[in-house]
């Protein structure tokens, strides 16, 4: 609504200031007026103390943060003590060991410690022993591998958290003119801008876009294969996918194969021309020699 009032005369920025535009129904005259006006339009309606917004994040960051360790934690400590649970199970009813050595057992075997005091004596507890190792193992060395990761996906986090918050929570000139005509979108070629445009423009797609690109998730090249694959859908070349493209790709298939048709029928054109060529030369060939022979043969007769 701030917008429009600027776009279409007049707006009250201070209660007591106003803001005249002449000739509103020419946009490139009034792109610098327009863009500023707007700007300060926005921050004036969304004006709040950008200091307790960022206290705020970084609250919520850190609790987000707290959060996913005391997650990981658990979930490691957790898997630990069922693995360590079975692994003693199985070693007190198929060995026959006390509670106390079964758990000792298991726990030397997950540590790779090994001291060989307590070793599985029957067929049936080696075999436990060997897929029980295998297995559990490998679970435990995940469990620990994420527990050593904490501090890279924090830092990762973080990293991400001030990416998504780099533009803050106020839009102004230098964020939008970024957003709508940046390096990033130029690279990936999705500007919606016209020269004629008065005001920059970004979409939530274009913003979504970029921003997946600036956090890692995904590659520029991730975005130009998708492209590759949307132009040979949209036949008409228009930008959208629609009934148009399907009817567009019929006539397209239907031409292909009538022009695979005609290709087909010269070459048969062209292979039985070539038989009949050869057929006709065969045929002389064979008339000459029976001539030539016949004339040999009254010569010797005479």
């Amino acid at each position: 609504g701030r917008a429009e009032e600027f776009l279409y005369g007049t707006t009250a920025v201070q209660p007591s200031t106003e803001v005249k535009i002449s000739s509103p129904a020419d946009p490139k005259t009034l792109s610098s007026g327009i863009q500023s006006n707007v700007v300060t339009a926005a921050k004036e309606e969304g004006g709040r103390d950008n200091s307790i917004l960022s206290d705020d994040a970084s609250v919520m960051e850190g609790d987000s943060q707290i959060k996913y360790i005391l997650e990981t934690i658990s979930d490691a400590v957790f898997s630990s003590i069922i693995i360590i649970a079975i692994g003693g199970a199985g070693f007190y009813f198929i060995e026959g060991f006390s509670v106390v050595d079964s758990f000792y057992v298991s726990t030397v075997l997950l540590t790779t410690v090994g001291y060989g005091d307590i070793t599985p004596i029957t067929v049936e507890g080696k075999m436990f022993c060997i897929i029980y190792g295998l297995i559990a193992g490998g679970i435990l060395v995940y469990y620990m591998a994420q527990l050593s990761m904490i501090p890279l996906e924090i830092r990762k986090r973080r990293i991400e958290q001030a990416i998504l918050s780099q533009f803050g929570d106020a839009l102004d000139d230098a964020a939008l003119r970024e957003l709508a005509s940046g390096a990033i979108v130029q690279r990936l070629n999705v500007m919606v801008n016209d020269a004629d445009d008065a005001l920059f423009k970004c979409t939530r797609e274009m913003f979504s876009l970029a921003m997946l690109v600036r956090l890692g998730r995904i590659t520029e090249k991730d975005v130009r294969n998708t492209f590759k694959v949307f132009g040979r859908l949209d036949v008409d070349e228009n930008g959208v996918l629609d009934s148009y493209d399907i009817l567009a790709g019929m006539h397209r298939d239907r031409k292909r194969s009538l022009r695979a048709n005609q290709r087909s029928r010269r070459q048969q054109t062209t292979f039985s021309n070539n038989s009949n060529h050869s057929s006709s030369e065969f045929e002389y060939l064979n008339t000459s020699d029976d001539e030539s022979a016949y004339s040999t043969g009254s010569a010797d007769l005479g």
